[in-house]
Formats: structure tokens, sequence, C-alpha cells
């Protein structure tokens, strides 16, 4: 998912790579957080069947568009931008989000085909941009950086729920989206806000799920005060979240435990290592990585623990973590790589523990240096 900029709201496993030092270790999958991806998602082929029918004459889709009237999505690229390629090879060829696309006239634009009036006109200084334009041409929601399929159709998502407040300003599910993905894509600080207290006073207490989504969201817009590493409102609105969610029935209160979690260590100045491996096994105790709704956030937990074990020299529980870390992912690419990570984990240790070693046959420092040929960890998106 795209993340947000604000400091304390940083995901917490990226920040723990320079906590933690484990540079042989580093992550390089590229996510939206570092907008990129790996090599291998650069080089990967194409996915057969259905593809998205870009268009490149601008003018012509704006015509298509007007007639048609539906909105128009536009992906500004450029053939030298790895995000563009891994957006290309493994977002765009997925089946719902073909399915999704047929709802926008889509225009692929190179900066290398295009005048650079048109990069101008539609503010792009990154690759890819993404902007969503109505069918007369009104900008309506734009997103810059490579993201996960998912991802990328909440942000689809909440381009359709403005389109429909424009006709509809009092529709309840575009309130909604507005509110709950706003914090993603609005451009404003204040916009996030307005969208987020505007669904808030439309779902009021008639949905239980909707409500605790939208009290996450307030609670990742809260600002923390002058001096503060935290913002303090933020813990009481992913409180009320989670009773609203008792019983884990939405997935909410897994996701703002996490939070909560992420806030503490904060708080500590991130010096407390010991103190977050036993909040991550105790989280893991009480929402087993299987049985997390959301997939993306057990494969995070568990990547923190196996980098909190590897800081400690627990190399066993690394590879446990990646183990288990391994069963919840559904990418194949993701399983591979942590095979490799758990081979070099090995590899390392017993190359560390063979006689004449001058680290003493101890395991391998967090710290030490890449050994060649090293796989990345996989970071969850």
């Amino acid at each position: 998912m795209i993340r947000s900029k604000k400091q304390w709201l940083l995901p917490l496993v990226s920040a723990l790579v320079a906590i933690l030092c484990i540079p042989n270790l580093a992550v390089s999958q590229d996510t939206p957080a570092n907008n990129g991806p790996s090599a291998n998602a650069q080089n990967a082929p194409a996915a057969e069947g259905p593809q998205i029918p870009w268009q490149t004459d601008l003018e012509a889709a704006k015509a298509e568009a007007a007639k048609s009237e539906k909105p128009m999505l536009l992906d500004f690229t450029a053939a030298w931008c790895g995000p563009c390629r891994m957006m290309n090879a493994q977002v765009f060829p997925e089946t719902n989000v073909v399915k999704t696309v047929e709802d926008f006239v889509p225009v692929k634009l190179d900066e290398a085909k295009i005048d650079a009036a048109i990069i101008k006109q539609y503010k792009v200084d990154s690759f890819p941009t993404f902007v969503i334009l109505s069918s007369d041409g009104k900008e309506v929601a734009r997103a810059t950086g490579a993201m996960p399929a998912d991802g990328f159709l909440d942000f689809l998502k909440y381009a359709q729920a403005g389109l429909t407040l424009e006709k509809d300003a009092e529709n309840l599910e575009a309130l909604y989206t507005r509110g709950r993905y706003g914090v993603l894509f609005a451009p404003t600080v204040e916009e996030k806000k307005q969208q987020v207290e505007a669904a808030l006073k439309a779902i009021g207490e008639k949905d239980n799920e909707k409500r605790a989504r939208l009290l996450m969201a307030k609670a990742l817009l809260s600002e923390p005060a002058e001096g503060a590493k935290v913002p303090e409102e933020a813990y009481k609105y992913l409180r009320e979240a989670m009773q609203l969610d008792p019983e884990n029935e939405f997935g909410v209160r897994e996701e703002a435990a996490y939070v909560i979690m992420v806030m503490d260590f904060q708080k500590s100045d991130q010096k407390d290592t010991e103190k977050l491996l036993k909040d991550v096994n105790a989280y893991l105790e009480q929402f087993p990585a299987e049985k997390i709704r959301e997939k993306n956030l057990a494969a995070q937990v568990l990547e923190l623990q196996f980098r909190l074990r590897l800081a400690k020299g627990d190399f066993e529980g690394g590879i446990e973590s990646l183990q288990a870390m391994k069963k919840v992912v559904d990418n194949e690419q993701m399983k591979t790589q942590i095979d490799g990570v758990i081979e070099n984990i090995r590899a390392e240790v017993a190359k560390q523990a063979a006689p004449g070693n001058n680290n003493g046959g101890q395991g391998a420092a967090p710290g030490a240096a890449p050994a060649p040929g090293t796989t990345p960890v996989p970071q969850s998106e």
C-alpha cells in the first residue's frame, strides 16, 4: 500500500533496517515506500491473458471520454523507470485491475514520446504518476509511485467515489470510500481530514466496521504535539476502533493493535528492541500469523520478528520467522527469495562456526558485511 510520509507513521520494519544494522539482509524488493521493484520484477515478462487497451493519443482519448462519458486514467511513464516496468509486468495484467479499468479510458503517456508541455500541464515530476480525469477533463485524483494491485484498485475506488459525489453529494458509500482512502490519496492533510470527518458524520452509528476503519484513518491523521514523537490522541481513536471490533471480525482490531505497537516503540526513542521483540511475540500469540485477515500485515509482523531475532543472534529463531512468513505470502517470487535468505543464513552460520574462523565460532554478527550472492529479504507490501 502507499505509505504516509509522517515520521511516526513510517513503516516500522523499514525503520528497523537501519536501527538493527543488518546490511547483509537489507530489504531490496521495493514497494510504494521506496518507489521501485526488485530486479526480478523489473524484468518479469508481461502476463498472458486480457490486457488493458492503453491508448497513446491524448487528444483522441479525450474525445472518446467525452463521447462515452467515461473518466480517463492517465499513466505517465518512462522506458527507464523500474517502478513503471513493475506496474506493467505485475499490476496491470491482474484480472481485477483489467476489469476495473474497463470503466475508464486508459492512456499511457511515455515521457520520451509526448510533448514536454503535457508533462508540465499535468504537473508530473516523477514516474509513474497516475492521474484520473473526469470525462470533461477535470482532475479527480492522482497518485505517484509503484503500488501493488490492491493498492491500485483502492486508488481507482477513491477516484470513482469522487466522481459519484459530484453527482450525488450525499452518497453514503462514496463518502465512506473517500474518507477511508483519502488518508492515502487526498493531496493535502486538510483535505484528508475533511474527507474523514465528512464520512464519519455520514456513517454515524449505522455501521461499526465502516466507523472503525474511519477512526483508524483519523488516528493516522493525528498530529503529534510539539516535541512529541507520536500523537497521543491517536491512541484514543485506535482504541475506539478496537472497541468496535472486539472479536476482530473486521480485521480492524489486529491492524489497530499493530499501529499501537509501532507508536509505543517510537515513544521509546526506538531503543528498546528487547521489549519490542516481546511485544511482537505477544502480538503473534494474540493474532496468530495464519489467522491474521490481512496477509500483508502478517508478513510484515513476521519480517519484523525475523529482524529482531537476527539482531540478537538467534538465527534459528530468525529462520523460524521466515518459514512462517513463507506460509502467509502467496507470491511465488517472494517465497523463492525467502528460501534464498534461509539458505544464506545457514551457510553464514556454518562458515562462522568453522574451525579457524576469526569470529571464535560464533554466529555471524548482525552488522557483518554482505556475503557474495546474498539474497535480500522480501519486504511485505
